[in-house]
This record gives structure tokens, C-alpha cells and sequence, in this order.
């Protein structure tokens, strides 16, 4: 029988060392007690159906081992195979010489059955000596029955402790069994939070791709439009400035346009200065007349008409509100005239001659009429 491998785990080498004592025990006692059992055939049958029973459970514990063998690896692996396939060439010689002694016992039970119809058939004599040989004979069959129980309960025992032995290895089994489950159960909770933080990453990754992809084809469009526009300013304007260059050469009209444009504003600039001298005239002219007219109906004031008449100083005033320029104006007026003027600003801000002889007409106007009156 070769030696436990000393790299095998604890377990193991206990079952082991089960197997070893089962079958020393079957190779050593059962075997030989059931081989030389003569009878009655009672106790041959219990014997044998102890011994098979045993032999049942070696092959159980053989088979155990197996299935430790398919959960490693390696060498150790090997080595339990070895062992198993060992433990079973032991199993089978067990059977057959199991089975030889169980017909050893069967042909000794039937020599005693033949031996004693032979002695039945015998003298007076003979029965005597026989009856002297039967009661030794009973007595050495009580102490080899009471042997036998005493066999069996040693043997009942040993099965028990390989019994208690098994429930212990199986409480074992269970203990490493839920370690091994409580573990699996952290290393699944630890792989879901993995893939539940891969999941994210790969979201956010996703999310920046699509941002670089975007990114990127603004980038290829700004730069395709940069390329359009330099293309278009280096081949399409100057092709057409090529094809056009004779164009420059061509009489142009926007200067007389221009200056049209600028004789309308000043225009409409000269009639609205007349009509805001004309209506600063009327309300002068209209203001001495009333006068001159409340101061004809009092006959005490002739001699202060005619002072009014002979004084240069009103007649001159009347002439210069008549000829004030523009800037002396009212606002309103003047901001009138400026926005028909925002578009083209006038060469020069000062009134021109027509402004100006049109005023000092009217004041020489109004100067002769009040003498002639007076």
C-alpha cells in the first residue's frame, strides 16, 4: 500500500486513513471469521450480510474520494487518482475472496449437517458418548456465540466512530462549503459595483466622443469655409477684376449724381432759413405797426412818433433781427435744418448772399413805409 501523499489537505488524508482502517478491518477479521464459520446458518447469513454491508461502504468512501480527486488540480490530482485506483484493485480482491470464504462457510455448514445426521443414525452407545460430546460441544457454541456478539459489538462500535467520523468530515464540508459561499457573494457584490462603474466611464466616454467628434467636423467646416474664402479671393475676384479691367476706363456718373444730391439739400437748407427770417420779420413788422398805429390815435403823441420815426436805432434794429443768420434762430428751427443737412455736411457754415439780401430788402421796406406814414 503506498504512503499518503503529505501534499494532500487535511480531509483528505482523514479519508484516507478511513479507507486504510475499513479495509484492514474487513481484510483481517471479517473475512477469515466468515471463512470459518460452521454453522448454524443463521449466523453465517448475519455474518455475511455484516461483511457485505461493510464492503458496500468502502466502495462509498472509494467513490468519495474520486469526487475529491475531480476538484484538484496538478500533481495532487495524480496522486489521489493513484490512490483511488489502489483502493479499488483492494475493493475487487475484497469481493472475491469475500465470496470464496462465504462458500468455505456454506460447505463447512454442510459437513456439520452431514456429521450430525450421521451421529443420528448411530448406536445407544454411541448417543451416550454423543450426548458427553453434545453438551461440550453446546457449551463451546455458547462461548463462540457470545464471542461472536462480543465481535459484533466491537465491530458495531468501530462503525459508529467511522459514522461519527463521516458526520464530522460532513460538518466540515458544510462549514467550508458556506465560507466558500459567503466569499463568492463578496467577490459577486464587488464585480457589480466594477461593471457598475464601467458602465459609467464608458457612458462618460462615449459622451466625450461624441463632443470630439463634433469638435472635429467644426474645425474640418471652418476650415473648409477659411479655404473657400481664400480660393475665392485669389481665383474668383481677381478673375472677374481680370475679365473687368477695361471697365475702369469707362466714363463715370455717380459725381454729377453726388452733386445733384448736395444742390437738393442746399435748397431745401436756403428755404427753410428764408421762411424762418420772414416769419421773425412778420411778427417784428407787425409789432411796429402796432405800434405806430395806437400812437396815431393819440394826438398827444405825434411829437413822440416822430421821435420813433427820426431814431435810426429801431429802424436798424428791425434791419438786424430781419438779417440774422441762421444760428441766431430758434432751436426748433435750426434742428429742422439740421436733419435735412445730416447726410452731406455744407462746405461752409456761412449765410449766403441771397440769405443775406433778402433781409436787409425787407428791412428797408418797412424802414420807408413807417416814414412815409409818419
Amino acid at each position: 500500500m503506498p504512503p499518503i501523499p503529505v501534499t494532500l489537505d487535511e480531509d483528505t488524508q482523514k479519508l484516507v486513513q478511513q479507507i486504510e482502517r475499513h479495509q484492514h478491518d474487513i481484510t483481517t477479521f471479517q473475512i477469515p471469521r466468515l471463512r470459518d464459520c460452521a454453522g448454524p446458518l443463521s449466523l453465517q447469513q448475519t455474518l455475511a450480510a455484516e461483511l457485505r454491508d461493510d464492503v458496500d461502504r468502502l466502495q462509498a468512501q472509494i467513490e468519495e474520494l474520486e469526487l475529491v480527486a475531480g476538484d484538484v488540480t496538478g500533481p495532487v490530482q495524480r496522486q489521489v487518482r493513484e490512490l483511488v485506483a489502489h483502493h479499488t484493485d483492494i475493493l475487487a480482491q475484497m469481493r472475491r475472496e469475500m465470496r470464496s470464504a462465504l462458500l468455505a462457510s456454506k460447505r463447512a455448514i454442510d459437513a456439520s449437517s452431514r456429521d450430525a445426521r450421521a451421529q443420528l443414525f448411530a448406536g445407544r452407545r454411541a448417543r451416550q458418548t454423543d450426548t458427553t460430546t453434545g453438551k461440550s460441544t453446546s457449551d463451546e457454541a455458547v462461548l463462540d456465540a457470545s464471542q461472536q456478539v462480543t465481535d459484533g459489538l466491537r465491530r458495531t462500535m468501530a462503525l459508529m466512530t467511522t459514522e461519527l467520523e463521516r458526520s464530522g468530515l460532513s460538518t466540515q464540508m458544510l462549514k467550508s462549503s458556506t465560507a466558500t459561499l459567503a466569499s463568492t457573494t463578496t467577490q459577486h457584490d464587488v464585480l457589480t459595483d466594477l461593471l457598475g462603474t464601467s458602465k459609467s466611464l464608458v457612458k462618460a466616454l462615449e459622451r466625450s466622443d461624441w463632443l470630439d467628434r463634433l469638435l472635429i467636423m467644426s474645425a474640418l467646416a471652418f476650415f473648409a469655409l477659411v479655404c473657400a474664402f481664400i480660393l475665392k479671393q485669389r481665383i474668383v475676384d481677381r478673375s472677374i477684376r481680370i475679365a473687368f479691367f477695361w471697365t475702369r476706363f469707362l466714363p463715370s456718373f455717380g459725381a454729377d449724381d453726388y452733386d445733384l444730391e448736395v444742390l437738393e439739400k442746399g435748397s431745401r437748407l436756403v428755404t427753410t432759413a428764408t421762411a424762418s427770417v420772414v416769419a421773425a420779420a412778420t411778427s417784428t413788422v407787425a409789432a411796429v405797426v402796432a405800434t405806430v398805429t395806437s400812437a396815431s390815435q393819440q394826438p398827444s403823441s405825434t411829437e413822440s412818433l416822430a421821435t420813433v420815426a427820426q431814431s435810426p436805432s429801431l429802424v436798424d434794429e428791425i434791419a438786424e433781427s430781419m438779417s440774422r443768420p441762421s444760428s441766431d434762430l430758434p432751436d426748433e428751427l435750426v434742428s429742422a435744418a439740421s436733419s435735412d443737412s445730416t447726410d452731406e455736411p455744407v462746405s461752409s457754415s456761412k449765410p449766403t448772399d441771397d440769405e443775406t439780401v433778402a433781409p436787409s430788402a425787407i428791412g428797408e421796406i418797412v424802414a420807408h413805409s413807417t416814414k412815409d406814414e409818419l
